[in-house]
């Protein structure tokens, strides 16, 4: 029994003196990262929509589901970077979700608040209200196609 034990501690430390390799992350892990307020993103891309949809329809004279998809684009683009360039690693679940949620609940609300305050005086029409959805669907969708991690990864690779 004590010539077992003996070996048994041999062979701990025979293990003990191995060169260990020291392990590199590329990306830190989950409780390693730090939270994001993705409020902020979220506020800041919805007054770059309200600025880019102003200049555009007054300024240029130009508008249409077209104009809504263009600016989507561009709204998700710079905020996909600016997040991959400011904090080097991929938006979690969680912040993308949540981002998500206040862009597009921000949007929607914009969208929906004349019908709903004109619906007072008379309802609105099916037809107003499909057209207002096919105006919002981009602004989510190109969010999260450009924070997904697929996009971020080709941002953040060094």
């Amino acid at each position: 029994m004590d010539n077992t034990l003996s070996s048994a501690n041999g062979n701990l430390q025979a293990l003990d003196e191995l060169p260990c390799k020291s392990i590199s992350r590329s990306v830190p892990l989950q409780n390693e990262i730090k939270v994001v307020p993705t409020w902020q993103y979220a506020a800041i891309a919805f007054l770059g929509v309200l600025l880019f949809n102003g200049i555009a329809r007054k300024a240029l004279n130009i508008g249409g589901v077209e104009l809504s998809v263009a600016v989507a684009f561009l709204v998700s683009s710079i905020v996909s970077l600016w997040f991959a360039r400011r904090h080097r690693r991929l938006m979690t679940s969680n912040e993308r979700r949540r981002f998500l949620l206040l862009y597009g609940g921000s949007i929607a609300a914009t969208l929906l608040l004349p019908p709903a305050i004109a619906s007072l005086a008379h309802p609105p029409s099916i037809w107003d209200l499909l057209i207002r959805l096919v105006n919002w669907i981009p602004y989510p969708a190109s969010a999260y196609l450009y924070l997904s991690s697929q996009r971020l990864n080709l941002l953040t690779r060094e």
